[in-house]
């Protein structure tokens, strides 16, 4: 989504690189977001300094990967709360949080509401 959304921006001219780093980075969250979640992590997968990968990230998208990281956490949350009857623990043990009390912490931050008051604004949805 993140791709499709970078490709309909107009584009100052960057490197060819840029673009397939960023597709390889956005490839590598969505293949290993569950159980990692730190940007030296997907730098050293990709043969990038942190600082590479941000200033990469940062050209092509105005965000840091540290942002495009918590995005995806969070869409994926998102994703689990409003299409399963899974617990909010159960989603914060499969997105590869230990604790679900700083699951539910990292959720309210970013979306300014509890993962269980995300859901019970979305009923429609459900399917169960």
């Amino acid at each position: 989504m993140l791709i499709s959304l970078y490709r309909l921006q107009p584009q100052e001219s960057q490197p060819p690189a840029y673009s397939t780093q960023l597709d390889e980075f956005i490839e590598l969250i969505e293949s290993h977001i569950h159980e990692h979640k730190q940007v030296s992590y997907y730098a050293d997968r990709l043969h990038l300094s942190n600082y590479q990968l941000n200033h990469i990230t940062k050209k092509m998208l105005n965000k840091t990967a540290s942002e495009i990281i918590n995005e995806h956490i969070i869409l994926e949350a998102k994703k689990y709360l409003i299409t399963t009857p899974m617990q909010v623990n159960e989603i914060a043990y499969l997105l590869g949080y230990q604790d679900p009390s700083y699951f539910i912490r990292f959720f309210k931050k970013h979306t300014h509401h509890s993962p269980e008051m995300f859901r019970k604004n979305y009923p429609e949805v459900l399917p169960y």
